[in-house]
């Protein structure tokens, strides 16, 4: 991880996400510095490890005072759809002292939704379709993965669906 973050401030990137957790559910906060310092001063997310926290407002807490900028939550739910109201409880306690950014699960039909229930300012989505691959012939028969897949189909994000998306939230 150390590699990673470092190779991401010496290309220039805006900034890295991770996040470490002790055995017991909580924030190992002494790991989390040393990486927090060495990405600085890029933006520092923790990453969905959140979820798996046993005390979330305490995580939150300890990620404030190690000066992480947002959380990647999902509320501690599948989805943060589903786990909107601990994503409204994060984002009333943290009062402005770190940014709680839903996401997984957080698409066009729902978005409305979850901005106005949560008061959040910023949601991490992921748009995609299918496309069918380059292949003419298909061989129907045999799989490359699990049976019953998409052999000949590929995941691409779906550039009119995120400006659909991002029209509903003009400025």
């Amino acid at each position: 991880m150390k590699h990673d973050i470092a190779m991401a401030r010496e290309l220039g990137a805006d900034g890295v996400v991770f996040g470490i957790l002790m055995p017991d559910g909580t924030i190992d906060v002494e790991r989390m510095k040393i990486l927090i310092d060495l990405a600085r001063p890029m933006d520092v997310t923790c990453h969905r490890a959140f979820d798996m926290t046993a005390d979330p407002f305490q995580a939150m807490e300890d990620l404030i005072r190690l000066g992480v900028d947002r959380i990647l939550t999902s509320g501690q739910q599948p989805t943060a759809p589903q786990g909107e109201l601990l994503i409204r409880d994060l984002v009333n306690r943290a009062a402005g002292r770190i940014i709680i950014m839903p996401g997984s699960g957080v698409k066009e039909h729902n978005i409305e939704r979850l901005v106005e229930t949560t008061g959040v300012r910023e949601v991490h989505i992921h748009l995609e379709k299918q496309e069918p691959s380059g292949m003419q012939y298909k061989q129907a028969s045999v799989y490359m993965g699990k049976p019953g897949a998409r052999e000949f189909e590929h995941t691409v994000t779906d550039w009119e669906k995120i400006g659909k998306t991002r029209a509903l939230f003009p400025g």
